[in-house]
């Protein structure tokens, strides 16, 4: 029988590395998106209270949360 042969192990092999990859980059973006709120919430600090509490700002905040 001729023509292209197919080895469905290495493709599958290959598809697990790009996912296993792609999974590694999501991580990253995550951790930097954590690392990110942590900052800004050692910055706030105790604001985050008095803004949850101002009429205005305080449903945005709360979504925020």
């Amino acid at each position: 029988m001729s023509g292209p042969k197919v080895d469905y192990a290495k493709l599958r092999e290959q598809e697990m590395a790009s996912l296993a990859e792609a999974r590694g980059r999501s991580l990253k973006v995550a951790d930097k998106i954590q690392k990110m709120i942590n900052q800004i919430d050692s910055c706030l600090g105790g604001d985050v209270d008095l803004m949850l509490q101002d009429p205005q700002i305080g449903p945005s905040c709360k979504k925020i949360q």
